[in-house]
Parts: structure tokens; sequence; C-alpha cells
């Protein structure tokens, strides 16, 4: 997609988080080289549940994805925080605990922002998702000089949450919504899903 804020939503276990990987290497191919590497903020609602979601799937991705094609070449810092693909992109990962982990985006300057999971799909075991604040915050840290890039991925949200007003219920031409349908992944059997 070529628009500026893109929605990928889907069921659990889809490739959500696969895809998003793919298209912030993809955005990285189409911008200049002297650009490069385009910086990303990546967030999720809590460091933990980033550290065992998200960061798990680039360090220990299943063996035929498009992760395990670039995890050799992965440059992971600071504990997991900062993950680069030489050339292409640097992300920053960032768990927010609280509204005034917001404050950790003063002055950065992205090229990409991505919002993991930012409606719980149950707000008791799993977390609470993402204010829609993270995302206009973000929206205004995107000052890097190449071509900006928002991209979610979450479950399907509840009718009533931020980010199906902002992107079902909503038509803008800078805004796509995609959908996962249920049973498009091949790796994930029917036991899986009936569970």
């Amino acid at each position: 997609s070529q628009v500026f804020e893109n929605c990928l939503l889907g069921p659990r276990g889809e490739g959500k988080t696969d895809a998003a990987i793919m298209a912030m290497t993809w955005h990285a191919t189409q911008q200049p080289v002297e650009v490069r590497p385009v910086p990303w903020g990546v967030f999720r609602d809590t460091w933990t549940n980033l550290e065992r979601t998200l960061l798990e799937s680039f360090l220990n991705p299943r063996f035929d994805s498009f992760p395990a094609q670039i995890r050799s070449r992965l440059i992971i810092k600071d504990g997991g925080r900062v993950l680069e693909l030489p050339g292409l992109w640097k992300a920053f990962l960032f768990g927010m605990n609280e509204l005034a982990d917001l404050n950790k985006l003063q002055s950065m300057q992205l090229g990409g922002l991505w919002l993991e999971e930012p409606a719980p799909a149950a707000v008791e075991d799993v977390g609470g998702g993402l204010d829609e604040r993270v995302l206009m915050m973000g929206i205004t840290s995107l000052r890097h000089p190449c071509k900006p890039r928002v991209q979610i991925t979450s479950n399907y949200p509840d009718e009533d949450h931020w980010v199906w007003q902002r992107y079902g219920l909503t038509r803008h031409a800078k805004r796509a919504l995609f959908r996962i349908p249920s049973g498009e992944n091949p790796a994930i059997d029917d036991e899986y899903r009936d569970n």
C-alpha cells in the first residue's frame, strides 16, 4: 500500500506481524539510499507484551517466514529494544506501560510508525491496548527525510474502539484498511483455529 496510514486486522496467528515486518522492509527499499536506514518507532501496550510477542517474531521466527529470511542479518541492541536491518531500517521498540511513556517520542525523528495490537483481545489477559494519543504523537514524530508510513497490526477491535472508528468506519484517501480472513495462513492448522 502506498497510503500514509495502513491498518491490518485479522485473527490471532494469521500473519499480521510477519506482514508488517515485510511492509517495513519494503517501505525502506522505496526510499533513497541516502536516507537509509529508515528509523521506525514500534509501540505496544507494555514492554512485557512487546518482548514476548513481536520481539519473539524477530528473534525466533518460524523457519519458513520472511523474518527467518532476514534473521541472520538482523543487529540486536539494548536487549532487543533496538533492531536494525543494515542499510534498510532501524526499529526502536517501546512498551507504553503508561501514558507518560509518550515522552519517549520527544525529539525523535522517525520515518515509520508501527502500532502493534492497539485494540486488546482481552484486557484482563493480554493487555490494555494503546491510546489513540500514541498514534497522534507518533505522527508528529514522522520527520525523517523520507516518505512517512504508519502501520497498525491488530486483532479485530470492538466497534467503539478508536481503531475501528478511524479505519473501519471512516473513509479517507490517506488511510487503508486490510482484513486477513480466518484461514488465510497455511501454517496454522484447523485444530488451532477450532481451539
